[in-house]
């Protein structure tokens, strides 16, 4: 009985870090600072969220360096702000939908 409590509850901790949010709090910086988000955790290729709020009353601008970064199935952009792709020259960038999202991976280079 006791090792079912536990599945259980493990079961629920599990199902709730994979349904994790991201939202930006950051100002003009980088995208991937832990600093910048609530929760302080940024996205990375190893999160599962299932979205991502970059949307602030301030206009901003996020500098995303060369990586791979998942969002979940929705990215909500600023209408007053700016994302910036910042990798080194050549170095890719992707920006990853998971979950519930379809459609091609689109992997940025510096200089597109």
């Amino acid at each position: 009985m006791a090792r079912l409590c536990v599945l259980a509850v493990l079961a629920v901790f599990i199902a709730s870090a994979a349904a994790r949010e991201f939202f930006w709090s950051g100002a003009t910086t980088e995208f991937n600072k832990d600093y910048n988000w609530e929760g302080g955790v940024a996205p990375s290729s190893s999160a599962m969220p299932s979205m991502t709020d970059m949307r602030t009353k301030a206009p901003f601008t996020s500098f995303v360096p060369e990586g791979t970064y998942n969002v979940g199935s929705v990215l909500k952009l600023p209408r007053n702000g700016r994302i910036t792709f910042s990798g080194k020259s050549g170095a890719t960038t992707s920006i990853k939908f998971v979950g519930n999202a379809t459609g091609a991976h689109r992997p940025w280079k510096s200089g597109d």
